[in-house]
């Protein structure tokens, strides 16, 4: 606590008018020479003309240990007072913690969705512009998936390293670029083109909704009825880029008129370049002629 130093300054000279002529006030009033004098003699003469009862002295002691303490409480209290308002416990407020996701998205900085309109869209195309050669993991999906309905593909680097990406309608019959004919449930269709692979994606060539998919892969749901791989691309060195063929296609079924939208985004944590690398593709409902 702090002391106010106008009422220790009156104090002190009260004390002096009182005490100067028993030498004193001492710091300590044990050893101060009035104290000794009398322990040593018996008697309370003091020197100088005036004769100060020893019942005095200590009575002015006791005052003047009163009143310091006084003074001290005093002034820290208006100091507390003053300076020191009280302080209010800020309102605690509950956090949430973040769930625990798969993919650190980042805000897209590449092609987003057309705003929803009267006007159905039903296909959609990205040509990258960046050369994929000297990447030394290549280019390929890492994560290919219809899970929840939508189609989720996870490049290892921008989408700017695909020569080009194109989802637009299709009708069948639909054939493998060996030329066999295969068969894909659903009653509307659309084709589903990556070119500029070095890597055909590590999935399945037939994914079908409703049914188990291979261990650590995840298996299409409805709308998307069934998926077939028709064109898989040749592997190649990452290093020297895509060849002559590294085009995938897929042949996607629905189980109903679809409009589609598109979006892309980046994650953070498998792509360490610029741009976007995530690309989601939506199947709504079409709304009617």
């Amino acid at each position: 606590m702090v002391a106010d130093p106008m009422f220790e300054e009156r104090l002190r000279q009260g004390l002096r008018a009182q005490l100067d002529g028993a030498l004193g006030p001492h710091p300590t009033w044990a050893e101060s020479p009035a104290a000794r004098r009398i322990r040593e003699d018996g008697v309370e003469r003091l020197p100088g003309p005036r004769r100060i009862r020893r019942s005095t002295l200590l009575l002015a002691a006791a005052v003047s240990v009163v009143a310091l303490t006084g003074a001290f409480v005093v002034g820290g209290m208006l100091q507390q007072r003053t300076q020191n308002p009280p302080v209010v416990p800020p309102t605690q407020s509950l956090s949430v913690a973040p769930s625990v996701a798969a993919l650190i998205i980042e805000p897209s900085t590449g092609p987003q969705p057309t705003p929803s309109s009267a006007t159905c869209s039903n296909s959609w195309t990205y040509a990258g512009t960046r050369s994929p050669v000297g990447l030394v993991d290549g280019i390929r999906i890492d994560e290919f998936s219809g899970a929840g309905g939508e189609l989720f593909m996870l490049f290892p680097h921008g989408l700017d390293t695909v020569k080009r990406i194109l989802i637009e309608p299709a009708e069948p019959p639909f054939r493998t670029s060996a030329g066999t004919k295969v068969n894909l449930a659903g009653i509307a269709y659309f084709r589903l083109t990556i070119d500029g692979l070095t890597k055909p994606t590590p999935v399945d060539d037939r994914m079908v909704a409703g049914k188990r998919a291979p261990p650590y892969l995840s298996t299409v749901n409805l709308p998307i009825a069934e998926m077939r791989r028709l064109w898989k691309p040749v592997y190649r060195s990452p290093n020297v880029g895509p060849g002559r063929h590294s085009t995938e296609v897929w042949a996607i079924g629905l189980n109903h008129p679809s409009c589609i939208r598109v979006r892309t985004a980046r994650d953070a944590y498998t792509n360490d370049g610029p741009g976007d690398n995530v690309l989601i593709v939506y199947f709504d409902p079409h709304p009617g002629p």
